[in-house]
């Protein structure tokens, strides 16, 4: 079954597109294009790297009060009842644990830890969540954008579906460039990738190192997130797999490496199919321009909250 790409990632794979951006993806992947690259084509591929780079600001958020007011207090007192009621269950599970013989019955006594496990982590984000609405300005309620990233990094999917319905927009950014849905991501918090997508957040959003989600969802192999971002608008997604990070490499570059072979699998199944000519139009190996990458990407210094350099734009 053949899904008919959108005209700019086609563009990409034939080599016409006229922007920046696929001169940035072309000059990166070199002789792979069959391309030398010249100085123009050099000058601009580095001036889309720097603008790659480049945070816009940040969408102002202003609320109606009334809407807001209304959707918090709900929110609130529905979380207070889902605290007491959790805690209860949680005090019941674990004293089933404890009663629990480890070594005569280990099959009930690991489910029994599996669901006390799955408690408290259900009650870690309702405290979260009712810690974050009482926190709230009543009159301004300007703290939502940024507890919309806590939440998003926590997996609180309706939490961040508050935000949604309160009008914080999607694409609201911290001081690294991530977006609610970039956290999400990384996180590997699959419902809440699926709620921001179905409210329209945009996945080709770059952080301050030029990577969008994809990068995120293919470098530390989050394969669920990535089919989220794959199904939930098939074809919209598509045209952000060939932006090039500061590094000039596209989420499909990365997809390229030994090690990520189920990414490349999914690739090929929602590109064409296995030997479609939209999938071997992009079958590019880097592993030869990413021989340390798995102890300098830019994903693995992100996870460690340490920012990789820029690329020496004069090697």
């Amino acid at each position: 079954f053949w899904l008919k790409p959108s005209p700019t990632l086609a563009a990409a794979c034939m080599g016409s597109h006229p922007d920046e951006q696929r001169l940035a993806t072309k000059s990166s992947l070199g002789a792979d294009w069959g391309v030398e690259d010249n100085g123009e084509e050099a000058a601009t591929a580095s001036a889309a790297d720097s603008e790659a780079a480049e945070l816009d600001p940040p969408e102002a958020f202003s609320p109606e009060p009334l809407h807001v007011r209304g959707l918090v207090q709900d929110e609130r007192r529905r979380t207070a009842r889902e605290v007491l009621a959790e805690e209860s269950i949680l005090a019941s599970r674990q004293s089933l644990l404890s009663a629990c013989n480890r070594v005569y019955d280990p099959e009930t006594w690991q489910g029994l830890e599996d669901d006390v496990e799955r408690s408290r982590y259900k009650l870690r984000l309702l405290r979260l969540r009712l810690r974050n609405l009482e926190a709230l300005n009543p009159k301004t309620h300007e703290e939502l954008p940024c507890q919309m990233l806590e939440a998003a990094r926590a997996g609180d999917a309706r939490y961040v579906q508050l935000g949604a319905e309160a009008g914080v927009p999607l694409d609201h950014r911290d001081e690294k460039g991530m977006t609610p849905l970039i956290l999400a991501t990384v996180a590997n918090k699959v419902s809440v990738v699926k709620v921001l997508l179905e409210n329209r957040a945009d996945p080709s959003v770059q952080d301050e190192n030029g990577a969008t989600c994809a990068h995120y969802a293919v470098q530390l192999d989050h394969l669920h997130a990535l089919k989220a971002l794959l199904d939930t608008h098939p074809g919209e997604f598509w045209d952000s797999l060939t932006i090039p990070d500061v590094r000039g490499y596209s989420a499909i570059d990365y997809a390229h490496r030994d090690d990520r072979k189920p990414c490349q699998q999914l690739l090929r199944n929602r590109l064409g199919g296995h030997g479609q000519v939209l999938w071997l139009a992009f079958k590019r190996s880097v592993r030869n321009k990413l021989k340390s990458c798995c102890s300098c990407c830019s994903v693995t210094r992100a996870r460690r909250g340490v920012r990789y350099p820029l690329p020496d734009k004069t090697a």
